[in-house]
């Protein structure tokens, strides 16, 4: 195989694909990309087994078709050392060839008979969400899953699709992040499947100005999108995902109304006086609408900071992550939001007007 692309598009290229190889995989096979080329572009896979991604790029000059891997990061390495505007690939035996004007590289490589399979996007059942919407719906919701290995079910988003709504929630046990949004449903999917943040992630950053939307699979054990120029794989997370209706407080007695610029200020001022300790601000409603927000660490000092609210409820203090606060006030859209309470012990929940709902979990103050 050989074949002529601007090294510029080709590292962008390769670096996007890149992102899904495991950085010390079980074998050599699986730290390589797989090249195809053929008449009129290329085709770049990569998978860790758990995502896979084929990305298409056109405008290349292929001179002969073929099969090809080489390792991801030597290749990206290279593409980043050479400063030509143009690079040729080569492929003959195990050996790729890279030429640019004044170097030459040769790399050893590995069967491509011996890579992983990478599924092409099944048409049946497929459903397809806006690009503003799907980046909206991953970015307002990611965060919140969980980091730990160990929560299995909760490393992942759930993305539940039924008649023309979708929706994604994600949560580590501690705070959970629900957005929905509008699809395009012709076939009247009805589906629920949990996808690794990982897989979620990739899906996004193949996206493009130029997609409208992207189009989605959900499948019993696999999840496939499709834009442009990529399909993505992703296998689901095995397991039960928390029942978020029971999760979500349903009947809240006390309501209020914040400016999202003012309470996310004040948090981060009094988030400064407090240590890994005591992780913790006290919020204080009181009636007429006046919000205290106290932190206080040994050793370290203590913040205390006032702003006004429109507060609806009996006087309450209740105590929270400062940081759980910060994201939770950050996803959300618009000049305010609002935030329901109901008990020192009980979760609060934050809300917006474009379909965001965030709860989060109280610290204790005893």
């Amino acid at each position: 195989m050989k074949f002529r692309l601007d090294r510029q598009r080709f590292l962008e290229a390769v670096q996007l694909v890149g992102g899904v190889v495991a950085p010390r995989a079980i074998k050599p096979i699986y730290e390589s990309l797989q090249i195809v080329s053929r008449d009129g572009g290329i085709e770049i896979l990569a998978t860790d087994l758990e995502v896979g991604i084929r990305l298409f790029l056109d405008d290349v000059a292929v001179e002969e078709a073929g099969t090809m891997t080489i390792p991801a990061q030597r290749l990206s390495s290279i593409l980043r050392e050479v400063v030509d505007d143009s690079i040729e690939i080569g492929w003959r035996g195990q050996t790729c060839e890279i030429v640019a004007q004044g170097s030459r590289f040769k790399v050893l490589c590995e069967n491509p008979d011996d890579f992983p399979e990478i599924p092409e996007f099944d048409e049946r059942g497929m459903f397809a969400v806006p690009n503003g919407t799907f980046t909206k719906l991953v970015a307002k919701t990611g965060f919140a899953a969980a980091k730990e290995k160990a929560r299995f079910a909760l490393n992942g988003i759930q993305m539940t699709v039924a008649g023309t709504e979708i929706a994604c929630v994600a949560t580590d046990g501690r705070r959970l992040a629900m957005m929905n949004g509008a699809c395009e449903n012709p076939d009247g999917v009805e589906r629920s499947g949990i996808i690794p943040t990982k897989g979620m992630s990739q899906m996004v950053k193949v996206l493009t100005e130029g997609d409208e939307v992207i189009r989605l699979n959900l499948g019993e054990s696999l999840c496939l999108a499709q834009t442009r120029r990529a399909v993505i794989s992703s296998r689901l997370v095995e397991g039960q995902y928390p029942p978020v209706k029971e999760v979500i407080p349903a009947n809240t007695t006390n309501r209020v109304v914040l400016n999202r610029a003012e309470i996310i200020a004040a948090l981060r001022k009094a988030r400064i006086l407090t240590n890994q300790e005591s992780r913790v601000v006290r919020l204080g409603f009181e009636s007429g609408g006046r919000l205290l927000i106290d932190a206080q660490a040994v050793e370290v000092g203590e913040a205390h900071i006032e702003m006004a609210v429109e507060y609806t409820g009996e006087p309450m203090r209740i105590g929270f992550n400062p940081e759980f606060l910060l994201e939770g006030f950050g996803a959300a859209e618009g000049e305010t939001a609002r935030f329901e309470l109901s008990a020192p012990n009980s979760p609060g929940k934050i809300m917006d007007d474009a379909g965001y709902t965030y709860v989060v979990s109280p610290v204790s103050l005893e």
